[in-house]
């Protein structure tokens, strides 16, 4: 018998954990330091709580309205949190070198300094970043082929350190 009611309570306890999950989550990547940020593992975890708050709110609709509508509120919620993605992935990369955000702030017309500490994304959210997306991701886009290219010319000479060419006279 305390097996089947563990078993009926799962869906509950599991709606009530993504909740929480996701309420401290939201606090900490609004709060805290933006470029410790990690864009996939954030869009993962919001997209997963975005799909399954939804199949709880249809599940639970008809037998748990309360139920149901706590799951609604929790997709409300990580869709509105949704449209910060495109921010997060952009800004937060370890491709952007200080000469990006100087030039990110002269496009904006705003003072972004990614080397500063207490830069979060709430911060970015105040100087309404979202509006100016398509110049962040035309600079993040060149940084990120720079990076690339960076990245490549150091293996390059890692490999090559390894070789010895020989000159005759």
């Amino acid at each position: 018998m305390l097996d089947k009611i563990e078993e009926e309570l799962q869906p509950f306890h599991k709606l009530w954990n993504m909740v929480y999950d996701f309420h401290i989550s939201e606090k900490e990547w609004l709060l805290g330091q933006f470029t410790k940020l990690n864009g996939m593992q954030i869009e993962n975890e919001v997209t997963e709580w975005w799909k399954s708050s939804y199949r709880f709110a249809k599940v639970m609709e008809e037998d748990f309205p309360g139920a149901a509508a706590v799951a609604t509120n929790l997709r409300a919620n990580t869709t509105e949190f949704r449209s910060h993605l495109p921010v997060i992935q952009s800004l937060a990369n370890p491709a952007l070198k200080p000469r990006h955000w100087d030039i990110l702030s002269d496009r904006i017309g705003t003072d972004i300094d990614g080397a500063d500490e207490e830069l979060t994304l709430q911060k970015l959210l105040d100087m309404d970043v979202e509006a100016h997306i398509d110049t962040v991701r035309e600079v993040c886009v060149a940084a990120k082929k720079e990076y690339d290219l960076e990245q490549m010319m150091n293996n390059m000479k890692l490999e090559w350190s390894v070789i010895n060419y020989e000159v005759l006279p």
